[in-house]
């Protein structure tokens, strides 16, 4: 039977007690629908960290003759605290998957986590793009790294304008893809859960 039609008898007298086991069924299923889903997704985004460091590291350490080897290990250092909140989500995701006593209880409990990790998640990918830039032209500063933007050269006010300029609207668009991003992967889902929760409060 589906949640909606065992929450239609059950709210009906007389068939509280008789149908409690049922609706923990349908629920649990339901349940491990959407967080399978959410550890499916959170697989490929490490995948694609994984990856991606690997890629950007390699070009780091070897443009300008190496010059710019602190980015890359900046990277490296950013994908181990990836992989410790990796390993934390993904403990968390599986215990949502094996639950002991109340179903309802239990997601409850771990939906507020999950709700904790995705926000700490939104917050550090929004700020990342502007702590990266600065740390890059602070290199480019202490380096004497020659580099031009619209014709203005490192070490001067313009090129700073500019290049602080470029940040806020890399930052506002690493904003909204970031937002978007941990909303496919995981806010739909977690909106689902809930509204799943909430739908057993209905009188």
């Amino acid at each position: 039977m589906e949640l909606d039609e065992l929450e239609k008898i059950w709210k009906q007298p007389g068939h509280h007690s008789l149908l409690q086991p049922d609706i923990e069924q349908a629920l649990r299923h339901r349940a491990r629908n959407e967080v399978s889903r959410m550890r499916g997704n959170l697989l490929s985004e490490l995948w694609v960290a994984l990856v991606s460091v690997v890629l950007v590291s390699v070009f780091y350490f070897t443009v300008l003759n190496g010059r710019l080897w602190e980015i890359g290990w900046i990277y490296i250092l950013l994908l181990l605290v990836f992989l410790v909140y990796y390993f934390a989500k993904s403990r968390l995701l599986k215990g949502m998957l094996s639950s002991t006593g109340s179903v309802r209880q239990h997601l409850e409990t771990q939906l507020k986590k999950l709700d904790t990790y995705t926000r700490w998640y939104m917050l550090t990918g929004t700020l990342l793009v502007p702590l990266l830039m600065t740390c890059f032209y602070f290199l480019l500063q202490y380096k004497n790294i020659p580099l031009q933007l619209q014709g203005v050269s490192v070490g001067s006010d313009s090129f700073a304008a500019l290049y602080f300029a470029c940040t806020a609207v890399l930052s506002a668009g690493s904003y909204f893809f970031n937002k978007w991003n941990v909303d496919v992967r995981y806010g739909k889902y977690i909106k689902r859960l809930k509204l799943l929760l909430a739908e057993l409060d209905e009188p």
